[in-house]
């Protein structure tokens, strides 16, 4: 016969093996990619479920942070959606999965005894530009950072490049790659048209508006013509282009001078400035014309044009002679007297056009 230990020996071995049979695992689960806007579904899904499945305790992690608590959801989310219909199964819908969707799930048993199974979900998403530094006009010397902050996965890289003017950054390179773009000791070499490019392989990237960088400077200063020609009684316009930011914007911020003497109205002289938007978009492009109205022997020669801003001034010398006038368009002279027989030859093949359109 078999002694008491033994049979105390048997039971011990039968309650530990109904033990292990009884004991509650989840199916494992798949780590899952999808595209932004798919739906996802989690099945937490018990097995061996010992007695009344309503004594289990199950909680669906996200990234640590409980999401389902039993049955019930514990965020508010009109995306999420959860079945608990079928009998040892915690099914949570996501509805247009989000890039804030991605990350660690896990199910978690924590009665009778603690289990858990988790897996990775990533959503892929086209890189969107959130945010992005305004136009900026630093002083020189200081420290300049320009932010591009866009959402998107897998994390978006960020190329910064100029775009005006063109060319090479002062750096000696044609962009820039990393956010933000951090320059020190900034110089007007810096100032121009940026723009930020983002980019992680899925769709086509994004492009954000225009960056301007602006620097205070003094004006650059150069005529548009180094000689004007004029016959005797005609008018003459002489005009420099001047560079600066602030812009020279008013007469009062132009100087003409005749041999190193001040000009003005009451000397025959017009005087007008404006920005020129076609050259200059960004108005730092000023256009100081001076109209000799009428050109002798004694207004010709050599004529300076001054502008000024606050943090300086420039000049530029266009010399006026008497002569024949210069086509600006194809740098030819031209007399009065061929200007009048150009304009009746014009006349003439205007005449003789019109003529031959009758006859049809």
């Amino acid at each position: 016969m078999m002694d008491l230990r033994g049979i105390q020996f048997i039971l011990c071995l039968s309650v530990l093996s109904s033990c292990v049979v009884a004991q509650i695992s989840i199916q494992p689960l798949t780590d899952l990619t999808v595209n932004e806007g798919n739906t996802v579904l989690l099945d937490c899904a018990l097995r061996n479920i010992p007695g009344n499945p309503d004594d289990i305790l199950l909680i669906l992690y996200h990234d640590g942070k409980a999401i389902v608590v039993n049955k019930q959801l514990a965020v508010n989310n009109p995306n999420y959606l959860l079945d608990t219909s079928v009998v040892g199964h915690w099914k949570l819908t996501i509805q247009e999965a989000q890039i804030e969707d991605q990350g660690t799930w896990s199910c978690q048993v924590q009665l009778p005894n603690e289990v858990s199974q988790q897996m990775r979900l990533v959503v892929l998403a086209a890189p969107v530009i959130t945010s992005v530094t305004p136009d900026m006009a630093p002083m020189p010397g200081s420290m300049v950072t320009l932010w591009c902050n866009a959402t998107g996965s897998p994390e978006p890289s960020v190329t910064w490049t100029r775009q005006r003017p063109a060319g090479n950054l002062p750096s000696g390179v044609e962009f820039v790659t990393g956010n933000p773009l951090v320059i020190s000791d900034i110089t007007n070499d810096w100032r121009g048209l940026y723009q930020c490019f983002v980019t992680n392989g899925i769709g086509q990237g994004a492009v954000t508006a225009p960056v301007f960088l602006q620097m205070e400077y003094s004006p650059i200063v150069r005529a548009l013509n180094e000689l004007v020609a004029a016959p005797i009684g005609d008018s003459a316009q002489l005009q420099c282009i001047g560079e600066s930011f602030p812009a020279v914007k008013i007469v009062d911020n132009v100087q003409w001078f005749k041999d190193d003497r001040l000009v003005g109205a009451s000397d025959g002289y017009q005087m007008s400035v404006s920005l020129d938007m076609d050259m200059d978009p960004y108005r730092e492009t000023s256009i100081a014309t001076l109209i000799v109205t009428s050109v002798s022997n004694q207004n010709v020669g050599k004529y300076t044009c001054r502008l000024e801003n606050l943090l300086g001034s420039a000049q530029a010398d266009v010399r006026l002679e008497v002569g024949k006038q210069i086509d600006p368009e194809t740098g030819a002279s031209r007399s009065k007297a061929s200007n009048v027989l150009a304009a009746m030859a014009t006349i003439m093949a205007s005449i003789s056009m019109a003529t031959v359109l009758m006859k049809f």
